[in-house]
């Protein structure tokens, strides 16, 4: 099964589980990128107003085209209890999502809801979805989740 992984990762954390999966899978990756900088405190303030605001972004020439893909996984940290804004965007720009799995990046809450809000947003239902803690991915125990989506 040809397999893309999509994902946007503000302070890595996400990325690492993306480049998990890529290893495991033999995926291509495509990471979503922007201009807008999130980092660092003012970035963090800024990313919170746009995603209550769900501002669809500028993000960064892509890659792939996941139509040409059986199967899509994408990965997005919680903002707000919604999908981040690069993810957002790039759900929005590609209508053509079928097979999805998600894996949803967060402190502690608002897994489910960025679940609903993927949902809602591409009109697609996740196939598979899974939710890790940034303290498993700081820890390296995040494999297990990781792996419900293999």
């Amino acid at each position: 099964m040809k397999t893309l992984i999509v994902y946007y990762s503000r302070s890595n954390t996400t990325k690492k589980v993306a480049e998990y999966l890529k290893s495991k899978l033999g995926a291509d990756i495509e990471e979503v990128t922007t201009p807008v900088n999130y980092g660092g405190a003012i970035g963090y303030a800024k990313g919170i107003k746009d995603s209550v605001q769900e501002k669809v972004i500028e993000i960064g020439n892509l890659k792939y085209d996941p139509g040409d893909y059986d199967r899509v996984i994408i990965g997005t940290p919680v903002w707000t209890s919604k999908l981040a804004n690069p993810i957002l965007t790039y759900i929005k720009k590609n209508n053509s999502l079928k097979n999805v799995s998600l894996f949803i990046v967060g402190k502690s809450n608002g897994f489910e809801k960025v679940e609903e809000h993927f949902t809602k947003v591409s009109g697609v239902k996740p196939q598979k979805t899974t939710y890790i803690l940034e303290k498993e991915i700081n820890d390296n125990t995040f494999e297990n989740k990781a792996d419900a989506l293999l």
